[in-house]
Order: structure tokens, then sequence, then C-alpha cells
């Protein structure tokens, strides 16, 4: 959540007219800002890395939208990102759970959240 200072100076009898005013401006502006239902993550990548059992999300071309397809779910632990360097089209995998990668795959780099 990320929170703003309002700096207003009021002469004591606009004070009273201005609380609520104040406050009012205070909740909005909490509503516009606040991003707590939007999950952060701080990516662990393995390079060269690949695991079994993840779901492909179609038509992402590209890591960062394989990353935020992971974050826009709520059950997304990790993701196996393929290269399309190295793997025949872009692939974007996200896993339920964030167990470690035990395979090794030249095309693909896991990611864990």
């Amino acid at each position: 959540m990320t929170f703003i200072k309002l700096h207003l100076s009021l002469k004591p009898a606009e004070q009273n007219a201005s609380r609520m005013f104040i406050l009012t401006i205070a909740f909005l502006l909490l509503l516009v800002v606040d991003n707590s239902d939007q999950r952060i993550c701080r990516w662990i990548a393995y390079q060269k890395k690949f695991r079994q059992g993840g779901m492909e999300v179609p038509r992402i071309r590209s890591l960062d939208g394989c990353k935020d397809a992971c974050l826009a779910s709520t059950t997304c632990k990790a993701i196996a990102w393929g290269d399309p360097m190295h793997t025949p089209r872009p692939r974007c995998l996200i896993f339920r759970t964030s167990a470690l990668p035990n395979e090794r795959h030249d095309g693909y780099t896991y990611y864990r959240c």
C-alpha cells in the first residue's frame, strides 16, 4: 500500500469545515493508490532448469508477460519460460507449487516466486 501525506495550511475557523473534505480526499486517494490486491514477487531464476507438471498459458510472447500471468493468478507459485531462441516457440508454463526444478533443459529457465 502506498501512503500519501497531505499538507494543508488552514485558519482555525476553516479547520472544522474542512475536516470532512480532507477525510474524503484522503479516503479517495487511498482507494486510488491501494494496490494490496496485487501480488509482488521477487523472482529466483534457475537457468537451463525445468520441472514437469506446469500448465501452459497460451499466447504469451515474453518473459514479462509470463510473470504477469503468474502474478494475476492466486495459485501460481512458479513459472517456466521457454526462450524462443532455444525452443520452437515462446512457451509459458505456470505452476501451483514452488518446488525446485528437477530437470536440465537448455531451452528453459525456471522462476520461483
